[in-house]
């Protein structure tokens, strides 16, 4: 069975005050088998269905013509990847950009359900009143 590894959820920090922060979910993680084609002391790459993932402990020393590179929290080798025993934290993504609120919306197109509150079947959601505020911020 092949070695795979868990790359993050891609996500951007677009609000930040204090302890608190708004994230701007982009992408799911994903597992991905751990193919690696070059390592050296404080990185390693990884080719997955065409891609290179960058992963590196140095953040302010990496490859400026790689696309997807991830900062992980120790030195990254096979064995602590292969046992899940890093951190990884996306750094670079051609995903990771600035979004208007069109893209956004956009990006919800299909994707976005509303659930209904309903007690009698202990299932959490929104009020009627609720849903229909979000559906008035998102048609104005």
């Amino acid at each position: 069975m092949a070695k795979t590894i868990i790359l993050p959820n891609l996500e951007k920090i677009i609000w930040k005050k204090s302890k608190n922060k708004i994230y701007q979910f982009i992408e799911e993680k994903k597992e991905i088998e751990l193919n690696v084609i070059r390592e050296e002391s404080y990185y390693l790459d990884i080719k997955y269905n065409r891609i290179i993932y960058h992963i590196t402990l140095k953040r302010d020393n990496y490859p400026k013509n790689k696309k997807y590179i991830l900062i992980a929290n120790k030195k990254p080798t096979v064995e602590r990847l292969a046992k899940n025993d890093i951190k990884l934290k996306w750094f670079k993504h051609p995903k990771l950009k600035n979004y208007t609120s069109k893209n956004i919306i956009k990006s919800w197109d299909k994707c976005f359900h509303f659930i209904e509150e309903n007690k009698e079947r202990e299932v959490n959601g929104l009020r009627l009143p609720q849903i229909a505020m979000v559906l008035v911020k998102l048609l104005t």
